[in-house]
């Protein structure tokens, strides 16, 4: 989608040893993002993990959700509640260790407990059911749909577990003073 020439010169062939394929979304300037994922379908049959692009996030936070031993998984935030209220974050709601609410307004779900920070990972059959979603949605001509409206159907039949997170470091970068804001955190983005 957007700026994508410069990922690739950026980024190339391969990064740190690990090839790269570009999968590009024709439809990013006047669809829902959830065309991204659709897009990248050919390339989801197996275990699959996917996040936002715009998104910046401690190293700690990474490290605990790749080790959660869910394929079904999703990184929450349940610490920085002033987000709750916030109608730019994706909010979730949790029920007995599962995941059971994904959705940008705070006003479809019945409560908020936390914000997802926008790493997610599914299992093959749980991305099959996530691409089968989306699918659904868009042979309903409802294309231009956000990816969390996807997800938050797919919680119905699936067991999505969360992984909360250590710190609550990380943002979403969409304007230039969100970036200067995330200049200025103190985000671990290497191992410890």
């Amino acid at each position: 989608g957007m700026e994508h020439d410069l990922y690739r010169k950026f980024l190339g062939s391969s990064y740190k040893g690990v090839s790269i394929v570009y999968v590009y979304n024709p439809d990013y300037k006047d669809k829902g993002n959830m065309l991204s994922l659709w897009h990248a379908r050919d390339y989801c049959d197996d275990k699959t993990l996917f996040t936002t692009s715009d998104l910046l996030c401690d190293y700690r936070n990474i490290s605990d959700f790749l080790k959660h031993p869910s394929d079904n998984k999703i990184l929450i935030d349940d610490k920085s509640t002033d987000l709750f209220e916030d109608p730019d974050p994706v909010k979730v709601t949790v029920c007995n260790s599962r995941v059971t609410h994904i959705l940008k307004d705070r006003y479809q779900m019945a409560r908020v407990d936390g914000v997802a920070i926008g790493l997610y990972q599914f299992s093959e059959s749980g991305i099959a059911t996530v691409l089968d979603s989306i699918e659904e949605k868009i042979q309903a001509g409802n294309d231009n749909l956000s990816l969390y409206y996807a997800l938050d159907h797919v919680l119905a039949n699936e067991n999505v577990e969360p992984v909360f997170a250590e710190v609550s470091l990380w943002t979403d970068i969409d304007t230039p003073d969100e970036l200067e804001f995330a200049k200025g955190l103190r985000i671990s983005t290497n191992p410890i």
